[in-house]
């Protein structure tokens, strides 16, 4: 749980520097209100939707393999 929060501040720096440098507002603009004017969800929102499609395209191709219950270990073999 902590590295997913951490991926989370990480996620949302990187997007606030990208809406910044996309609007040229002032950096004191909220980053949620540059993410609603570009019409763009936040990165970890849209990480989150990807994972299953991946995991189901592995799976489709093979190259899922769970070993295990433990999830931290899955996919190694």
């Amino acid at each position: 749980m902590v590295r997913y929060k951490v991926s989370k501040v990480e996620l949302s720096r990187l997007q606030r520097l990208a809406t910044l440098g996309i609007t040229e507002t002032m950096r004191m603009a909220p980053t949620v209100a540059m993410e609603v004017l570009l019409g763009i969800p936040p990165l970890h929102v849209m990480s989150e939707a990807d994972v299953p499609v991946g995991i189901y395209r592995l799976m489709c191709t093979q190259e899922w393999r769970v070993t295990s219950t433990n999830f931290s270990h899955a996919g190694k073999s």
